[in-house]
C-alpha cells in the first residue's frame, strides 16, 4: 500500500448512492530526472474510491494501490483516506463556498476576516460565533456549523475505524445512520451496528474485543442470539426456531462466528435471559407447538399468519366476474383435443376444470407429466369461454417467465416485477393487481415473504392457479410454501402422475422419477450409445473428474457440433475443486482464455464469457438467474461492459459488476427455473455436503437432451438415499388445517 497527499482538482464521476467517486488530483510523485536523480514532481493522477463527501480543492491523505486500465491508463485505487481540514485562509473560504448554498466570496471573506485560520474550529465549538457575520440567515448558520461538525466527526470515525482495522467504507454506512453520535454509540454498545443491520455480527464482535467488552456481556449474548436465529432462517429456511435447538447449538455457533480469543460458554439460564431481552425488544415472539417452545422473528410470524388469513379470505370469497359450468369446460376439452391433436390424461382434464371452478387451485407433477401442456390448455379454455378475461402469468425467475411467454404468446413477468418487490424492506404499494386469473409457475421456488406479498397484492375476485413440482429444491428464502399448501389438504390439488409416451422414452424422465420416488439407484438405467440421454462416467479423483469434464465438453463440441452455450455444468456447491468457482476458472481458461478482460474483485470477465446475473436489478431490467454472454468490453465507469441476453443487450456500470458471476458452471440452486440442452455434473465426496436426493432430482430435470454425471457411483448411491432440504420449520400447514376445520 502507498500513501499520498492529494489536492482534488476535478471530480469526474460521483455515484451518490454508493459514494463512489472518480476524480483528478495533484500529488507529489517520485520521478527520475535526466541526470538519474530522483525528485518529487507535482503530477495529475486519477483517483477512484468511496468517500463520504469531497469537493474541489479538498486536501486529503489517501492510502491505496495503483492499477493500469487499458482505456484510462494508470489509476490510484483508494482503500482508506483522511481529509485535512483547511488551514489556510483561501482553503477555508473555498470550503465554506462549496458546502453552503448562498455563501459567496464576500461572506466567506467576512468569516475569515473575523476568525482567521482558526475559523472552522471556532465555529465547530460555538455556532453562535457566526452571529457577528452580517447577512447570514439562521438556516445558513446551521448549515455551516453542521457541515464543519460533520467533517470533523467523520474524520474521527474514520480514525476509529482504522484503529480497529476495519474497512473504511463501513464508516460511510455508520455515519449515515448515527451522524455525530457514531463513536459514542459504538463505544456504548458495539453490537448496535449488527442490531441496526449495518455490519455482520463477527465485525461487531471484533470491535467489542478491541474495546475490552467482556465475552459474557449481555449485549454480546443478545446480538449473538439474534444472529443465530437469523442465520437459522437464512441458512436453513426455517420460519421459526425451536428453543431446544438454540440451547443445543448456540455455543458452537458463537465459537465459530465469534472473535474473542477465549470463548465463553453460556448456560441455558443465560441464553433464556438473552431470548427474553429480544422478546422485550420486540424482535422475537415465543410460541408453542408439538415440538415445544418455539421462537419466531417477529416479521416471520406476521408473514405466516397473514398468508393463512389471506388464503382463508380468498377461499371464502365467491365474487368472480365469470362462472364456468363444468359441462362447458368438458365440451371445450373435447374440441381442444381434436383441434390440437393432444390426447390429455384424465388428471390434466381434472386440473383444467379445477382451475376454472376454484378460487385457488394447485397443479403438481414431475417431469414428463404434462404440466406445461396443462397450463396451455387452461389458458386456451379461459380465452375460449371468456375472451375478455384478464390473465396474468408470473413465476419466481426471469427464465421461467420467459418460458411462459414462449408457451402462451402472452406477457409473463417475474413475481418481483409484478408485485413491485425491490427488496425485503420495501413498503407494500397500494395498487392492487386486478383481473380474472393469475397463473403462477415454478411455485416450489416461492418463499414465504414473496408469497405473502403476492397474496397481499391480488384483487379479491382473481382466481389463483399454482403450478409446480414440490419435489424440486425448496425456495432460497424461508418457508416451504408449495409443499405446505398441498399437505394441508385445504386447497384443491391435482397431481399429474401419468408420464406421456414421448417422455417414457427418455431416461432423464424415467430415472428422475425412480430416484425421487424410491430413493434407490437400482432401477436407474444408463444410455450406452452416444444418441442416448443419461450417462454416468466413473472417475475417483477430483483431478480426473475435472479433466474428464473438459474432455466431454470438447467431444460434444467437436464430434456432435454442440455449441458451448448449450452445455451447462452444475455443481452442488460453490467451493472446493469441484465447486462452481473452480470449475468456472477451469472452463474459462480452456475455452475462452481471452487477453481482453476486466477484473472485478477476484473475478475476471473476458470478452465472450458466459455470465449469470445473481440478484434482481430493476434499474438495469435484469433479474436473478438470467444468463447471457459478454459482448463488448467498454472500460467506462458508467458502461464497463455490455452483456447480450437472449432478448436484450444491457450496459453494465462498474458498480454493477458485483452482481455478475461466470456461468459455465452454476449451482443446482441457481439452475432452478431453467432448462439446458446438456447438463454435466460432478459427483464426489468432496461435494457430498451439498448432495442429497432432491438436489440430484432437480439437477436431472434441468437437462432437456443429455444428463452426464462424472464421478463416484458409490457417492451417487449414498446421495439419493439422503433426504433433507425439504423439511423446514413452518406452521403454515397446521394453521391452514385449523382455519378450515
Amino acid at each position: 500500500m502507498e500513501k499520498l497527499n492529494v489536492i482534488i482538482k476535478k471530480i469526474k464521476y460521483c455515484d451518490e448512492k454508493n459514494k463512489l467517486y472518480i476524480f483528478d488530483g495533484l500529488t507529489s510523485l517520485k520521478k527520475k530526472t535526466p541526470s538519474g536523480k530522483t525528485r518529487k514532481v507535482k503530477t495529475k493522477v486519477t483517483f477512484k474510491g468511496n468517500f463520504m463527501s469531497i469537493y474541489i480543492e479538498d486536501d486529503i491523505n489517501v492510502v491505496g494501490y495503483w492499477i493500469d486500465n487499458e482505456k484510462y491508463g494508470r489509476q490510484f485505487i483508494v482503500v482508506s483516506y483522511e481529509k485535512n481540514i483547511p488551514q489556510t485562509i483561501k482553503g477555508i473560504q473555498t470550503f465554506l463556498k462549496q458546502i453552503v448554498r448562498g455563501i459567496g466570496e464576500k461572506r466567506a471573506e467576512a468569516i475569515t476576516n473575523a476568525y482567521g485560520e482558526d475559523s472552522l474550529n471556532i465555529i465547530a465549538k460555538n455556532i453562535n460565533a457566526l452571529d457577528i457575520i452580517p447577512g447570514i440567515t439562521k438556516d445558513q448558520k446551521e448549515e455551516i456549523w453542521l457541515a464543519i461538525a460533520q467533517n470533523i466527526e467523520f474524520e474521527k470515525l474514520l480514525a476509529f475505524m482504522q484503529l480497529n482495522d476495519l474497512d473504511y467504507t463501513l464508516a460511510i454506512k455508520i455515519y449515515n445512520r448515527f451522524k455525530e453520535d457514531s463513536i459514542i454509540r459504538i463505544k456504548d454498545n458495539p453490537y448496535v451496528l449488527y442490531m441496526e443491520n449495518i455490519v455482520p455480527f463477527s465485525v461487531c464482535d471484533q470491535i467489542a474485543c478491541n474495546l475490552n467488552v467482556t465475552a459474557n456481556s449481555l449485549t454480546r449474548l443478545v446480538a449473538a442470539l439474534y444472529s443465530f436465529i437469523q442465520g437459522d432462517v437464512t441458512s436453513n429456511g426455517n420460519l421459526y426456531t425451536t428453543v431446544s435447538f438454540i440451547y443445543k447449538k448456540f455455543n458452537k455457533y458463537l465459537e465459530k462466528k465469534g472473535r474473542f480469543a477465549d470463548s465463553y460458554e453460556f448456560s441455558e439460564e443465560e441464553i433464556e435471559k438473552g431470548l427474553k431481552y429480544l422478546e422485550k425488544d420486540e424482535r422475537v415472539v415465543f410460541c408453542e407447538n408439538k415440538k415445544g417452545r418455539i421462537l419466531y422473528l417477529k416479521n416471520n410470524l406476521y408473514i405466516e399468519n397473514k398468508i393463512v388469513e389471506l388464503i382463508s379470505r380468498k377461499m371464502n370469497s365467491s365474487i368472480h366476474r365469470y362462472g364456468y359450468p363444468e359441462k362447458e369446460i368438458e365440451n371445450f376439452l373435447e374440441g381442444y383435443e381434436k383441434s390440437s391433436g393432444i390426447k390429455m390424461a384424465p388428471e390434466q382434464k381434472e386440473a383444467v376444470i379445477s382451475a376454472l371452478k376454484n378460487t385457488i387451485s394447485i397443479i403438481t407433477g414431475g417431469p414428463g407429466t404434462g404440466k406445461t401442456k396443462t397450463m396451455a390448455a387452461i389458458i386456451h379454455c379461459i380465452k375460449t369461454l371468456s375472451p375478455d378475461a384478464t390473465i396474468h402469468l408470473c413465476s419466481p425467475t426471469g427464465k421461467a417467465a420467459k418460458r411462459m411467454n414462449e408457451m402462451s404468446g402472452m406477457d409473463a413477468s417475474t413475481i418481483h416485477r409484478l408485485v413491485k418487490i425491490f427488496n425485503a424492506n420495501d413498503r407494500i404499494e397500494s395498487n392492487i393487481i386486478s383481473g380474472d386469473f393469475i397463473i403462477i409457475d415454478e411455485a416450489s421456488m416461492i418463499d414465504a415473504y414473496v408469497f405473502y406479498r403476492l397474496l397481499s397484492s391480488l384483487d379479491e375476485d382473481i382466481r389463483i392457479v399454482i403450478i409446480g413440482d414440490y419435489n424440486q429444491l425448496p425456495s432460497v428464502g424461508a418457508g416451504l410454501i408449495l409443499r405446505d399448501l398441498i399437505d394441508s389438504n385445504t386447497i384443491k390439488t391435482t397431481r399429474l402422475k401419468e408420464i406421456f409416451r414421448q417422455a417414457k422414452n427418455s431416461k432423464i424422465v424415467t430415472n428422475s422419477n425412480i430416484i425421487i420416488n424410491t430413493g434407490l439407484t437400482a432401477g436407474v438405467t444408463l444410455s450406452r450409445k452416444c444418441s442416448g440421454d443419461f450417462f454416468f462416467i466413473e472417475e475417483s479423483s477430483t483431478h480426473e473428474i475435472q479433466r474428464k469434464i473438459i474432455m466431454v465438453m470438447k467431444k460434444l463440441m467437436t464430434n456432435m457440433k454442440v455449441p458451448l452455450s448449450d452445455i451447462q455444468v452444475l455443481s452442488a456447491v460453490k467451493g472446493t475443486s469441484l465447486g462452481t468457482e473452480a470449475l468456472n476458472r477451469l472452463i474459462q481458461n480452456e475455452f475462452n482464455n481471452n487477453t481482453d478482460f476486466i477484473e472485478s474483485g477476484e473475478m475476471q470477465f473476458n470478452s465472450k464469457d458466459k455470465v449469470i446475473h445473481i440478484v434482481n436489478n430493476y434499474d438495469l431490467n435484469v433479474f436473478n438467474g438470467e444468463t447471457g454472454v459478454i459482448g463488448t468490453l467498454n472500460y467506462n465507469e458508467s458502461n464497463m461492459l455490455t452483456i447480450d441476453y437472449p432478448d436484450k443487450s444491457i450496459d453494465y456500470p462498474a458498480w454493477s459488476l458485483e452482481e455478475l458471476e461466470l456461468a459455465y458452471a452454476i449451482t443446482v440452486h441457481k439452475s432452478q427455473g431453467s432448462e439446458f440442452p446438456i447438463v454435466i455434473m460432478p459427483i464426489h465426496s468432496i461435494v457430498s455436503r451439498g448432495l442429497y436426493r432432491n438436489l440430484i432430482y432437480t439437477a436431472i430435470t434441468r437437462a432437456k437432451s443429455k444428463m452426464i454425471f462424472i464421478g463416484d457411483k458409490e457417492v451417487f448411491k449414498e446421495t439419493v438415499l439422503l433426504v433433507k432440504g425439504n423439511i423446514r420449520n413452518s406452521m403454515v400447514k397446521e394453521k391452514l388445517i385449523k382455519e378450515f376445520e
